[in-house]
């Protein structure tokens, strides 16, 4: 059974935000740096925040959010979705 996107999102938000590196990243993805950056341009996972020049990070809500939909069996088009609905709201929450 698919949980919407909605659903992820509202869990997400309703979660304390802290940044994630790449090392916790790829712990918490099981992948390693090049498959993290290929699932990014794939549209599988959330792009990193800019935190100045050379330093980038994601939100772990993000992380858990995609962690939780390919766990619950979601496609790789409802994960599509699922970003660009994270990405939306991320942006949503820069703008207040």
């Amino acid at each position: 059974m698919s949980i919407t996107n909605a659903e992820y999102v509202n869990e997400v938000m309703a979660n304390a935000d802290r940044l994630l590196r790449v090392p916790e990243v790829e712990a918490l993805r099981g992948f390693r740096r090049g498959r993290i950056y290929h699932e990014i341009r794939e549209g599988l996972l959330t792009p990193p925040v800019k935190q100045g020049k050379r330093s980038s990070a994601w939100p772990l809500s993000e992380v858990l959010a995609i962690n939780k939909a390919r766990i619950a069996g979601n496609t790789e088009d409802e994960i599509r979705a699922l970003v660009v609905a994270l990405i939306a709201r991320r942006e949503e929450g820069a703008g207040s």
